[in-house]
């Protein structure tokens, strides 16, 4: 299993975080999430799971990444991923992922899905990587540019 860089520390996410989180995530999507979706996700989601990677450099703390992910039953949903632009190829995206492939083995997970645009291929080749494959396309999905949304999703075997 890869570990994150020296210096970053994955965490789960807090009220705290909740203005650099929708700064990276702003810079990250053309259809950000609101500050009140986090807060949401934070505060009353009885199904949420919400982290980010967070590294100090002179001596303040900076979130990296962030992750939200569903657990539903035995079935999990990567709702969205993101690594700020100065510390991506760093491999972050892929410990997020693999602490949760993690998650969902303690926790008896079966699979684990999720949508992606189908332009961001850095974003699909990463998935494939980790042994998601395509199983669908949701058309024009995306309401900014009505995109479709490529389905990936990777069986688990943890019964």
């Amino acid at each position: 299993m890869a570990s994150l860089p020296e210096g970053f520390y994955l965490r789960d996410m807090r009220l705290d975080d909740l203005e650099q989180v929708a700064d990276l995530d702003r810079l990250s999507f053309p259809l950000p999430w609101s500050l009140s979706s986090y807060r949401y996700e934070i505060l009353q989601s009885k199904i949420s799971h919400c982290w980010v990677v967070e590294t100090n450099q002179n001596t303040s703390a900076i979130i990296a990444a962030l992750m939200v992910f569903y657990h539903v039953v035995d079935e999990v949903h990567i709702a969205t991923i993101a690594v700020d632009e100065r510390y991506r190829r760093m491999g972050i995206a892929s410990c997020l992922i693999e602490e949760l492939l993690v998650y969902c083995n303690t926790h008896k997970a079966q699979r684990v899905f999720l949508e992606v645009r189908l332009s961001n291929l850095a974003a699909q080749a990463l998935y494939i990587k980790h042994g998601f494959v395509f199983t669908g396309v949701r058309k024009r999905y995306y309401s900014d540019n009505h995109e479709d949304a490529l389905l990936m999703e990777r069986i688990l075997d943890n019964q």
